[in-house]
């Protein structure tokens, strides 16, 4: 890549994330399909998962649902953290104090291990205060009331504050890095020859407005656009012999062909 950057040509892992995109949209219509006869035989509820094909016909949610799409693992490592720790403290509820998981006239809220776990799930992250909000409250001089302080505030400090602040900042900092990536493109854009990857202050030391200049006469994006269409649509037995090293670099989504970092007007 040498000193300048080269122009937003699909480099490797660009074109895997176009052509993952490109497989995913062959499936759009055989999902919307099964949808539609899923609404018609079994449930019309199916109907109204079709509303999601607004994301695709929207940029902006494409790109906030790739920004999540990106965290997948991240999230998905961060919830099976928090059920492992969820069962750890259900496990300890269950055992040290099995009789406070009964409501208050004495039923037992849960008839076995799964269903405390189930009950810790449900109730712990709903509650503000943690799963200490659903249990009964021991009395003062219950000999499991120390225990039952340590357990709740052990509760809360982990799953109510921890990990859920865990995994509501991998979300944010998947939109701030969908944010820094689409200002570093635009400053990108606006600072640089979308051809040569040359900074504009180079132009603009020699003329107020070179850059501008440059852009419009040497390195015109659009003049190589149509040269790239020309060239693509051009018969093969026609080629001249820079048409056809051209074609070839096409084909292989090598941009070594551009004038990378070069510019007779800066030279």
């Amino acid at each position: 890549r040498g000193q300048f950057w080269p122009p937003r040509w699909p480099k490797t892992r660009e074109l895997a994330e176009v052509q993952y995109r490109q497989r995913l949209q062959l499936f759009f219509h055989p999902l919307m399909g099964v949808l539609t006869l899923l609404g018609l035989l079994v449930s019309q509820a199916f109907f109204s998962v079709q509303l999601l094909a607004v994301v695709r016909q929207s940029e902006v949610l494409l790109n906030v649902s790739g920004a999540l799409g990106k965290s997948f693992r991240s999230l998905f490592l961060t919830v099976v953290l928090g059920m492992i720790v969820l069962y750890v403290f259900t496990v300890a509820g269950y055992l040290m104090f099995p009789e406070e998981f009964s409501d208050e006239k004495g039923e037992r809220l849960c008839g076995d291990l799964w269903q405390c776990v189930v009950f810790t799930l449900t109730n712990g992250l709903r509650n503000g205060g943690g799963i200490g909000d659903a249990l009964n409250n021991p009395e003062y001089d219950s000999p499991n009331f120390t225990k039952r302080v340590v357990y709740d505030l052990l509760f809360f400090a982990c799953i109510n504050v921890a990990l859920i602040n865990m995994v509501f900042g991998i979300i944010i900092d998947a939109f701030a890095d969908l944010r820094d990536q689409r200002q570093s493109r635009e400053e990108d854009q606006r600072t640089k020859c979308f051809i040569c990857g040359r900074p504009a202050d180079e132009f603009n030391r020699k003329h107020h407005n070179g850059f501008e200049l440059h852009c419009m006469n040497e390195h015109n994006m659009w003049d190589f656009l149509h040269f790239v269409h020309y060239v693509n649509h051009k018969d093969e037995d026609e080629y001249t012999g820079q048409e056809s090293y051209v074609a070839d670099m096409l084909k292989r989504f090598d941009t070594s062909w551009f004038p990378l970092g070069r510019s007779e007007e800066s030279d």
